[in-house]
């Protein structure tokens, strides 16, 4: 695992490429604690900050083929390489490493990005051909790992991570506000798209190529919809066939996720995935089970004791913190500052306080739940759409009887607050043949939040538009797999697996890997029958709970499905959000005027002060925008103001430093 960074044409003189490279590294030590390396010439620089954990000790980065030819910065895993080096050894290919780094180059030689669709794993990674004098930018077919990039005048910056572009010789920051509205609407950003103007990211199963003569293209090779597509109604076997199968890759597919080298942690939730993965560490470890969890002092976000029960049942080692409002609060603006992005929970805070944990409890690596909802169906949104695309044809009572069902975990959605679910979906309605009709009701929910925004309701019909455009290739899927693909490329690639997921462990140097993102699985998922993973349209994930029926306890079987979520605005008041609010504010008013309605931002912050003394109460859509209105305000702190936290750590030895213009090390 590894931060990378570069550039290529830089507006400088060659003789500071190194020293440029070594400082932008330095913003990402948390992602490479334990070496540097880089290689430069006279156009092109590339670095990489190196969190080792597969053949520690020869795998030093950029690394290079035998001729000097082919250069490489890589961050992931790959967890069949060992599969693809036998391949690549077949072929005649010669290794010098056991590194999955030196796979990737190999097979990025061999076979060109043929070869790359071949990978089973979380990766990003830059690749640089000296003779040609092209670059290549790639990332995972999930986007489990980040890369960005700002091409501008026949020049171009690359890295894992944002804050790195501080770092760059007279880069500045601006906002772009259309971006912002569309991650108020949606929650996440989509395709390219990024807060900050000029800035964009390689998008889940894309890569770049670039030459300083035709400048860049972006092409895709394999995404999601593309699996979805391939593989639907492939599988002619029994249900009993299907389990077995199910069983036998996600075994396989945890067993590879194992490191060999350094220990894994296990992030145990109380529900059926995190269980699942965890009882597979079992089977495939030869050492002790650790497993990790979050605890809260309020029931409403607490599952300490179905975790504890789980624990108890597997005979693991458990850890497990207690996350307070103040915790909270306290470590707020530090997961903003590794999300850059704003947020609309403030879930990702205890996801970075529990990585932190981990770290010092001496593991580099855990193993999480991560995808399992979107590939086995297993989030409400799935089953609102069968019931919302029939909603015309059924009577009162049918429309009840699918309510409670699909919140019966939501005390408050129970008895006659259904009749407020029921007007809900008969307000939106929307056509099935619109691209964004499963996640309609979703958007909706932001309604509060564009209210920040000047002419929101304009905004919010123009944020839309722009989605839909951006996701109109799926226009053909049935409505299901329309909802599976704008969950698996939006909330799932760029808030749960980022925000939530990589951006958080790696914040504290661990590395997060998640079963059941597996190729095979997501492929062998995808060839299923509906009713396998939705029984009657209403009983998620099914076959996964009948797979693993005779190895977990039933109260994990039986367990309502019920999403993770801490508390968002009434922790951020017991801090100093209103200290950057009240900063922000001033100078909202005076650099965006035309596109904030500061009356509404100080009206909501008025009222959620209003509510810390308990003389009112706030909604899920109001505390959804105080989060997203605190976090942009720290966004603009940090990056457009440039007060951001400055690494104070000593940087780690820098172990390759090639000059190619000079032709040696």
């Amino acid at each position: 695992m590894c931060g990378i960074v570069g550039f290529v044409n830089g507006e400088f003189h060659a003789d500071k490429f190194s020293s440029v490279i070594v400082e932008m590294l330095s913003m990402q030590m948390h992602r490479g604690p334990d070496e540097f390396g880089y290689y430069v010439d006279e156009k092109f620089a590339i670095g990489a900050a190196r969190l080792s954990i597969v053949d520690i000790a020869n795998g030093h980065q950029p690394m290079s083929d035998f001729s000097k030819r082919f250069w490489i910065a890589y961050n992931g895993e790959i967890y069949n390489h060992v599969e693809i080096k036998n391949a690549l050894q077949n072929e005649g290919v010669e290794f010098f490493t056991n590194t999955d780094t030196e796979v990737v180059l190999n097979a990025w030689i061999l076979w060109g990005i043929d070869g790359i669709a071949r990978l089973d794993g979380a990766f990003s990674f830059v690749i640089y051909d000296k003779k040609l004098g092209k670059l290549y930018l790639v990332r995972d077919r999930f986007g489990e790992k980040p890369l960005y990039y700002f091409y501008q005048f026949g020049s171009i910056i690359f890295s894992s991570e944002i804050k790195s572009f501080l770092k760059y010789p007279n880069f500045k920051f601006r906002f772009n506000i259309e971006n912002i509205k569309s991650v108020f609407l949606t929650w996440t950003g989509f395709g390219e798209s990024t807060v900050f103007e000029g800035i964009k990211k390689i998008s889940p199963g894309c890569y770049l190529e670039f030459t300083l003569n035709d400048g860049i293209s972006i092409h895709k090779y394999d995404t999601f919809e593309d699996s979805l597509r391939k593989n639907k109604g492939i599988f002619k076997g029994s249900f009993d066939e299907a389990k077995e199968q199910v069983r036998f890759l996600l075994s396989k597919s945890v067993k590879n996720r194992l490191p060999n080298e350094v220990s894994a942690a296990i992030y145990l939730s109380g529900g059926i995935d995190s269980s699942i993965i965890a009882k597979e560490a079992l089977a495939n470890s030869i050492g002790q089970l650790n497993t990790f969890s979050i605890s809260f002092n309020q029931s409403a976000y607490d599952e300490s004791k179905d975790q504890l029960a789980i624990s108890k049942y597997l005979g693991s080692n458990h850890h497990s913190i207690l996350v307070t409002n103040e915790l909270i609060s306290k470590n707020f603006s530090e997961a903003v500052w590794h999300a850059e992005i704003p947020l609309f929970r403030s879930a990702p805070v205890p996801m970075l306080i529990l990585s932190k944990y981990v770290s010092r409890s001496g593991f580099k690596v855990a193993l999480t739940g991560e995808g399992a909802d979107e590939i086995f169906l297993g989030y409400d949104l799935f089953k609102e759409v069968l019931v919302r695309s029939e909603w015309e044809g059924t009577s009162e009572n049918e429309r009840l009887h699918a309510i409670e069902n699909i919140y019966k975990y939501m005390g408050h959605y129970k008895n006659s607050n259904n009749k407020i679910i029921q007007n809900h979906f008969s307000r939106i309605g929307g056509d099935r043949a619109d691209v964004l009709f499963s996640h309609l009701y979703r958007f909706n929910n932001s309604k509060i939040a564009m209210r920040i925004f000047l002419a929101n309701q304009f905004a919010t019909k123009k944020t839309l538009e722009k989605v839909s455009k951006e996701f109109s290739s799926l226009s053909n899927l049935d409505l299901l797999e329309r909802a599976q693909c704008l969950e698996t490329e939006t909330l799932l690639s760029s808030y749960l697996l980022s925000s939530q997921g990589d951006r958080m462990v790696m914040a504290s140097s661990v590395e997060g890997r998640c079963p059941f993102l597996g190729k095979d699985i997501v492929d062998f998922a995808n060839s299923l029958p509906l009713e396998y993973k939705l029984k009657n349209k209403l009983e998620e994930k099914h076959i996964l709970k009948s797979a693993y029926s005779d190895l977990l306890p039933e109260f994990v079987l039986k367990k309502n499905k019920r999403p993770y979520r801490s508390p968002d605005s009434i922790a951020l008041m017991s801090g100093d959000a209103w200290k950057i609010l009240n900063k922000f504010i001033p100078a909202a008013y005076n650099e965006y005027a035309e596109v904030f309605d500061i009356d509404f931002c100080q009206a909501l912050i008025s009222k959620v002060k209003s509510a810390a003394s308990g003389s009112v109460s706030i909604g899920p859509g109001e505390d959804s925008a105080f989060v997203l209105l605190t976090s942009l305000a720290y966004l603009h702190d940090f990056f457009i103001d440039r007060n951001f936290p400055e690494n104070k750590k000593v940087c780690p030895p820098i172990m390759v430093s090639f000059r190619g213009n000079l032709g040696g090390s």
